[in-house]
Parts: structure tokens; sequence; C-alpha cells
């Protein structure tokens, strides 16, 4: 007798079949309402990852279920997980109007996958369609404006190298690379907490320098004295190994009503990194970057460090490694749990700028691969292992490298130029870090300290000194060379009957359009209302920015000493601040330059173009950091009074 046989073909399907359809009817007859009260109760105590689990279960079983969709898709979005599938589920949600801030966390998620358009109209929509009670809980003009600072950035990358990517929990972050940075990673003591910390048993670590010293100051961040939510950043000077003087706030410059913290303070270059959830943020925690201004006793206007070092993601905890050949820093993109777990890149110098051409390119460079990335259509993964010799030091010019395609290629002048300046900005910062150590000596009362404090001044005057020797040799080699380049360039025209500009037709607007030189024009109806603005024909103050070929300042045209500004708002773009005046010719093709000299002080401070709008104003920053600046920054007056970044914008869009 032949034994039938069995085709599981055909029967484990209907297994399946049948234990779906007796799962589906016992939830539904018996546990859906306590499965969906467990799954809230789970969503309403922050426990996203495990109501995500609940309301997954749910969704497979009623996907149609608007509320179902809802809820998941906030548990992902709140655990950082499947974030697509939460654009998914949102987007059902919100066109079947359940949930009326729905559109508002539609937003959040597109912002989190890079579509950044699509989160605008969606945060737009919220605006249009919320409560007032709503909109006044969820700040969505701040998440406009965040989502328009992501998709500027993203308009052109860093490339960076890898070294080593790890995951790592926050809490556990004490003691982690030890072997790469100069000092260590410690939490909080609770001699620095505030009641508000204390009480709220706030944790966070803080990174010390192996250089602090004693009467050095820390930075850390604590809650404000009068909220218990914001965050700020704080210095004390250590006055022994385990006693601090009491806590002093950095000022508004630093500190925005959003919260700031994971402050890493540089103290060979006066370098202040940290993170921020206000300023001019992509999204949660970016991280920027100031320098204390010893001339005018403030910080200068935080830089935001470029896309992929900061994402729309928690971007935090920014350290140079102990030789600066690169950096360490935290960030919670590409976890499933943005509370607890993080990346640790520790990053090589950067390569050179990108610009992706759609939106797989730039998920694909926020991923920050191991191996290098080239832009093109497919975004394709080299293995290079070349050394790279430029460094992310935070004051050089050297830190951000022009972007090859936007910027020909250097002679030999423009690198010895180069050169100069870095070396004038590497004294310019020991002289800073002397004028502060100077300081510390000053009002210090322990003779020891002082003397050790004495020895270290007169260690760095010496490298200052040197380094000042090596600039001024480069720009003098720069300016023989220069000058050997355009008697060439004279010989060489003269068969053709052509000729370099002179310096006053380059100087003449018609001049400068008929060659076909690039121009930033300035928009004078964006002043305020009521305030008129000085109009003077022909003279620098109608220019926005400029780059030429050559400089159209020497030793016959100068760089003008302190112009005057127009009446009304102007931004401008500081170069630089330089121990005495750099050659005429030193900033190359860019203007208008003028410079400024500080009072009682042998410093020098250069600025280029006029802008009565924020928007041209940074358009034309990013022209100069690419041209090779890339520690220039904005400043800005109003009837000739120099005044916040702030403050500026509020006086802008005031009467818009």
């Amino acid at each position: 007798m032949k034994s039938k046989i069995i085709d599981l073909r055909f029967i484990v399907p209907f297994i399946i079949l049948i234990s779906l359809i007796c799962n589906h009817s016992v939830c539904q007859d018996i546990s859906k309402d306590e499965l969906e009260k467990r799954a809230l109760e789970s969503f309403q105590n922050g426990s996203f990852d495990k109501a995500a689990g609940d309301y997954l279960t749910l969704h497979n079983l009623y996907p149609k279920e608007p509320r179902i969709a809802y809820y998941l898709g906030r548990s992902y979005l709140q655990s950082n997980q499947d974030l697509e599938e939460a654009c998914n589920l949102l987007e059902f949600a919100a066109v079947h109007n359940y949930g009326d801030d729905a559109y508002f966390f539609l937003g959040r998620a597109y912002h989190l996958t890079y579509r950044f358009d699509d989160a605008t109209m969606a945060f737009t929509t919220f605006k249009k369609t919320a409560s007032k009670r709503l909109l006044k809980s969820y700040d969505v003009d701040y998440w406009i404006e965040v989502t328009r600072n992501a998709k500027e950035s993203s308009t052109a990358a860093m490339k960076l190298q890898v070294i080593q990517k790890s995951y790592i929990p926050v809490k556990a972050f004490e003691g982690a690379f030890t072997d790469k940075i100069d000092g260590k990673y410690i939490y909080n003591p609770d001699e620095l907490k505030s009641k508000q910390d204390l009480a709220l048993n706030y944790q966070t670590v803080m990174q010390v320098n192996g250089g602090v010293k004693m009467g050095d100051y820390l930075y850390f961040a604590s809650h404000s004295k009068n909220s218990k939510q914001d965050l700020d950043i704080y210095k004390v000077k250590r006055l022994t190994a385990d006693n601090y003087s009491q806590p002093e706030p950095l000022s508004a410059v630093i500190n925005t009503p959003y919260n700031e913290e994971y402050p890493f303070y540089d103290v060979t270059t006066g370098t202040l990194f940290f993170s921020s959830k206000g300023h001019n943020t992509t999204g949660g925690y970016d991280i920027f970057r100031s320098r204390f201004d010893s001339a005018t006793m403030e910080w200068i206007t935080p830089e935001r460090l470029p896309f992929p070092i900061n994402t729309p993601f928690d971007d935090f905890l920014y350290t140079l490694t102990k030789d600066n050949s690169g950096a360490i820093f935290l960030s919670n993109r590409n976890t499933n749990n943005k509370e607890y777990l993080a990346t640790a890149y520790l990053i090589q110098s950067p390569l050179e700028y990108v610009t992706p051409t759609d939106i797989n390119e730039i998920i694909k460079l926020a991923a920050i691969p191991s191996e290098e990335i080239t832009a093109g259509s497919n975004l394709s993964e080299t293995n290079n292992t070349e050394s790279v010799k430029r460094t992310l030091q935070p004051v050089t010019q050297k830190n951000i490298p022009v972007e090859t395609a936007a910027v020909p290629k250097k002679s030999d002048y423009d690198k010895l130029l180069t050169e100069a300046l870095e070396l004038q900005s590497t004294t310019d910062s020991i002289n800073w870090a002397v004028k502060e150590l100077q300081k510390k000596a000053d009002s210090e009362t322990n003779y020891q300290k002082k003397q050790e404090l004495t020895a270290n001044i007169i260690t760095l005057n010496k490298e200052a000194s040197r380094m000042q020797r090596l600039s001024k040799e480069k720009f003098n080699e720069a300016e023989k060379l220069h000058g050997a380049e355009q008697t060439n360039n004279i010989q060489k025209n003269a068969g053709s009957g052509k000729s370099d500009q002179s310096v006053s037709e380059l100087n003449t607007s018609s001049g400068l359009e008929k060659d076909g030189i690039n121009k930033t024009k300035t928009n004078k109806n964006e002043y305020s209302k009521g305030i008129e603005a000085a109009s003077v024909a022909g003279s620098e103050l109608n220019k926005g920015l400029q780059i030429l070929n050559t400089s159209p300042y020497s030793k016959n045209n100068p760089i003008p000493l302190k112009a005057e500004l127009p009446i009304g708002l102007v931004y401008r773009i500081q170069l630089g601040a330089f121990a005495g005046r750099v050659p005429e010719n030193a900033f190359r093709g860019l203007t208008p330059i003028t410079s400024e000299n500080i009072k009682d002080k042998n410093v020098t401070k250069y600025y280029v173009g006029y802008f009565t709008s924020i928007n041209e104003a940074r358009k034309a920053l990013e022209s100069v950091k690419k041209y090779g600046y890339p520690d220039a920054f904005l400043v800005s007056y109003f009837n000739r009074e120099k005044i916040t970044i702030e403050k500026a914008r509020e006086i802008e869009f005031a009467e818009k």
C-alpha cells in the first residue's frame, strides 16, 4: 500500500491563514481594548519602544484605523526608528483627519528624513489649521526656520574620513576615548550643579582638558536659575583641585532661549565648541564654535559646523583629538533610541566639499560611512587610504578647504598668501591666549602659581614671535612673487595689445560689470520703513560682495581704514583680526574691503561687503568661506552702531 505524500506547499499557507484569523478574532473580541490601553500607557509614560511594539501588533490587525497609525507613527518618531514608515503612518493619519497635531509631527518626520520641502508644507498646513493653543505649544515658526536652515546647509557637504565609528550609551561615556583626547570626559560634579539640576537629577558629560590648570576656567551646562527646562553654558574658575568659583553664565551671544549643552573649550586656541538647539540650528542639537574676542571682551557670533557633522538629528560633544589631527563627536542619527544610544564618530581632516544632487546623496552623506564618499549620480564609495595632512584645528584658514569646483587653481602667489594668513591667524590665537593668561597671572596671589603662569606666558610669547616672523616672511615672499607675476603678464600681453586692468578701472562699477565679474547686489528696499539709507554714487558702500581675478588693492590703492557706514541696517563679513596690518593684496580678489584699528591694541580687523538683507549676507558669507576664509562671520550695524545679529534680524523683519 502506497503512502500518500502531503504537499506542504498547500498546507502551510492554510495553517498561517487560520492562525491569523484566530489571532485577529481573539484580539478583536477579547484583548484589543486592553492592548490599546497598555500601548497608550506606555506612550504617555515615554516608553516609546514598548508602545511601538504594541501599536505595531494593532496596526497589523487594523491597518485602516487612523488612530492606531497616528500613535504608531509618533512612537517611531519619538524612539528614532523606522522614520520612513513614520512618514507613511502620519501621512495616513493626517489625511484622515486624526490628531489635531498630525501635520506637525508629519513635518518632524519629513525633516528627519531630509524631505525638507515636504516638511515645510506640513508645518505650514499645521500653522493654518491648528488652534492658538497648539500653535503656542509647538512653536511651529521655529521648526519652519530650522527646516529652512537644514535645507540650506545640505546644499554643500564636507567629505569626512571616519577613522572609527562605534555605538555607545551616552550615560556610559565617562572615560571614553581617553587615548584620543587631551584630558577626559567626566560627569558634572555635584558642586557644579544648580538646585534645579539636583531636583531634576540632571546628569551630563563634560570634557576636562588636560591643559586646564588651577586658575583656569571650566565650562559646563546647567539649568538656568529661572527655568527648569532651559539649559545654559556656565564657566567656573578652578581654585584648587576640588574647589571652584561661583558659576557664571556665558553671555547671550552664546546662550539663547533654547538649550545649550556639551561645551568643549580648546585652551590652546581659545575656541569654544558647544551644542545648541538655538542660533541657526538645522534641527535638534547642532555643534557650534566661537572664540572670545579680548578686544571687545565678548564672544564672537557662533558659527555652525558644516553638514554632515551637523544634521537634523542631535549632534553633540564635539572634541578635538590630542594631536589636532581630527575630532570626536556624538550623534543620535542611525540609532534606535536617541535618549540612551549615540554613534561616536572619530573623524579625520576634511578632504573637500561636494554638492549633493538629490535626496539620496544627502542621506548617504549624512550617514558618514567609513569609506570616502564621491559625489555623483550614484554617490559611489571608494577605499581611499591616502593620508590627509590638513587638520580640524579651530582657528586657522586650513580648517575648511576651498571647494575646488568653485575656485580656480591657486598660483604660487596664492599658496604663499594662504600660508602667510594661516601663520598670522595662529599668531593671533596664541596672542589671545597670552592675554588671558596674563590676566590670570595679574590676579593670582599664590607665588608658585604666578610663576607657573609667567613661565607659560614667556613660552607662548616666544612661539608667537616665531610664528609672526614666519608670517611676515611669507607675506614678503608673496608680495615679491606677485610683482614678478604682474611683470610677466604685462610682457606676455604686450605683443597682442592686451594689458592688465588698472586699479582705477577695477574700482568702477562699469568696469566690473563690463568684464563680467559676478556681483552680489545690495537691495536697498530691504531697509526697515522710515530708515533712509545713505546713497554714495560710485563708492564701495553701494557694493555687496565681489570676487575679482586679482586684488584691486595695492600700496597705491590701500584698503580703506574705518570707512563710514551708511545710516540704517547694514550687515558685513568680518574676515579676521590680525596683529597689525597685512599686505594690501592679502585677501586676493575679495572686494569691497575696509579695515579697522582697535584702539590701544596692535590689532587690525578686516571686513568685506555691505548688505541690507541677512539672506544675501549669508549667501555671500558662504562664498567667502569657500574662497578660503572659513573663520569669517557676519557682523551687523544699525545707524553706524554695532548690534547683535539677533537684534538686526528683529529690525529687518519688523516691518515686513
